[in-house]
């Protein structure tokens, strides 16, 4: 057996370098080819197919549009062209908000927040950047509780009984005969008149005359059913100029008139509803919550998951100042309703 020459040890190495050398070669060129000579391009693409940043360019323009000419219709066949509408609709108003929270272009901004309020997804925060001819549900207010009277019972007249007096039966009288004596005989007989028949009269019984009237069934008087108190009652609702901003300020108090902290909220006005709790800003009070308002809006509060009265016709007008007035609203605990 012959020994391998040393010149064919020292360039065994050489193949694995070659191949590597090769390999680097072909992928280079072949990334060349892809990327800057003949680079892929992608025609008719379907929109839900587009990638993040894409998809929400695409909803930033189907906004502008619907700003531009407010076609409803359009708007949402080409929303539903990315998608479950359901999915799509809130993903408008998330965008919208993002771009409120980053303080992004306002006119981006008032396109992407008309978009979601039309197709039915309202947020608090979008309210400010709408205008007046955005086409919006209308919303009912909440009807005030009025006890439904209590039907007034009416009774059934009783039949009138009215007594028949019994007939007054008369006797037929009877005749009494009276024996005749029979004649004496003698030579010359002289006849004796008969006595005459006696009639008897016979007075008949006095008619019964009933002495008191039928009696009636009293009438029932309806009795009336007092209104429970509500649980949480207004106690307080006052406009004021002295804090700035719109601020719907509202205070919860339990029976005894201390703040009662993680009480949940809802506020109503005509774009759409929001719900906040008390106890988020405890260096105001652990009972405070608040709201911010827009212009010229209508707001109610309720307290949820009691029965609570209404605060109604709360309105963010503005002062003299120029700017927006606050309220501020009370609840207290009444105790459960009776």
């Amino acid at each position: 057996m012959t020994e391998p020459t040393p010149a064919r040890k020292a360039g065994w190495w050489l193949l694995p370098v070659v191949l590597l050398l090769g390999l680097g070669v072909g992928l280079g060129i072949g990334l060349l080819l892809s990327w800057q000579i003949w680079p892929v391009e992608y025609t008719d693409v379907a929109p839900d197919s587009l990638y993040v940043s894409h998809r929400q360019e695409y909803i930033l323009l189907i906004g502008q549009t619907y700003a531009y000419d407010h076609h409803l219709p359009a708007a949402q066949a080409r929303i539903a062209s990315l998608g479950d509408p359901a999915i799509v609709g809130p993903e408008v108003a998330a965008l919208a908000e993002r771009y409120v929270t980053q303080q992004g272009n306002p006119v981006y901004t008032a396109a992407l927040s008309e978009l979601a309020v039309a197709l039915g997804y309202p947020r608090a925060s979008l309210v400010a950047y709408l205008s007046g001819d955005v086409p919006v549900a209308t919303w009912t207010p909440l009807p005030t509780e009025t006890p439904p009277p209590l039907p007034t019972e009416t009774p059934t007249p009783l039949p009138t009984e009215t007594s028949t007096p019994e007939p007054t039966v008369t006797p037929i009288p009877t005749a009494t005969e009276t024996a005749t004596p029979r004649p004496t005989a003698t030579k010359t007989a002289t006849p004796t008149p008969s006595t005459s028949e006696t009639r008897v009269r016979v007075t008949p019984p006095p008619t019964y005359t009933p002495t008191t009237a039928p009696t009636k069934r009293p009438t029932r008087a309806p009795t009336s059913t007092p209104t429970p108190a509500p649980g949480y009652a207004v106690v307080e609702q006052t406009r004021t100029c002295e804090v700035r901003g719109g601020q719907l300020m509202v205070m919860v108090l339990d029976q005894e008139g201390q703040p009662q902290p993680n009480i949940e909220l809802l506020v109503r006005w005509d774009l759409g509803d929001d719900r906040f709790f008390t106890g988020l800003k405890p260096e105001v009070g652990p009972g405070y919550a608040d709201f911010a308002m827009a212009k010229d809006h209508v707001y109610q509060v309720v307290v949820v998951g009691a029965e609570s009265q209404v605060a109604q016709g709360i309105v963010a007008d503005t002062c003299a100042e120029g700017y927006l007035a606050s309220w501020q609203i009370a609840f207290q605990w009444r105790g459960e309703a009776q």
